[in-house]
């Protein structure tokens, strides 16, 4: 139990090294797994009605690391080092810096913002989006550079669709489109039905990968208790 109080509680930190010709450095910051709950925050400094509050979680990290390496650490010798500085090319150190960075947002709409007609229709609409980027740059003994950047991106949410029709036992849908890379897509979603006192859901997901084959599954998972 401590160490997963402690591992809650880790939010970020910062830590540096230096042995044996590697030093390396590490920074990161992050909100709580279960995010921020700003809407609580925004909805206490108001006093719009409560059917007008909403539900609003902000979550996201940030992470940079250095990396520089000797020739020495590399395992070049003293006197290939001599002879590249002889030439007039000095070998130097292999450095390597990356971060990452993310954002998401996930909010319960207001109650108030949707007519009533519609609530039986579409009921306890949510959302939420993600975004981040991932950049790193390398530069060899010898002086060439590498770069090399990458994007996550995704938005979803859910409902309960036909509550006037169904009442209590109305589905909840769910979609999600999920980029985890500038290569990768995903394409999920489920409906869900209650079903004496627990849950039937038929569920699937679309993968399209570039360079490797693409995938697809659909299923049924449900939960009844006896």
């Amino acid at each position: 139990m401590a160490t997963q109080e402690a591992e809650k509680q880790a939010l970020g930190g910062w830590s540096v090294s230096d042995q044996e010709g590697v030093s390396r450095s590490r920074f990161n910051m992050q909100t709580p797994k279960e995010g921020l709950d700003v809407g609580r925050i925004l909805n206490a400094a108001t006093d719009a009605p409560n059917k007008y509050k909403t539900g609003l979680n902000l979550s996201g990290g940030y992470e940079s690391q250095t990396q520089s390496v000797t020739p020495e650490a590399l395992g070049m010798s003293e006197d290939y080092l001599r002879f590249m500085q002889e030439r007039g090319t000095p070998v130097q150190n292999r450095e390597d810096e990356s971060s990452t960075w993310n954002i998401g947002i996930a909010a319960q709409l207001p109650g108030g913002i949707i007519p009533t007609f519609m609530k039986e229709v579409l009921d306890r609409p949510s959302i939420n989006a993600q975004y981040g980027r991932s950049e790193r740059s390398v530069t060899d003994p010898y002086g060439n550079e590498l770069e090399h950047s990458d994007r996550m991106r995704g938005i979803g949410g859910q409902a309960r669709i036909l509550s006037g029709m169904f009442d209590k036992n109305a589905p909840t849908i769910r979609g999600q489109y999920m980029e985890q890379n500038l290569r990768d897509q995903v394409l999920s979603g489920s409906i869900g039905f209650p079903v004496a006192g627990g849950n039937v859901e038929l569920y699937g997901s679309r993968a399209v990968n570039e360079g490797r084959p693409n995938e697809g599954i659909i299923g049924l998972r449900g939960k009844i208790p006896f």
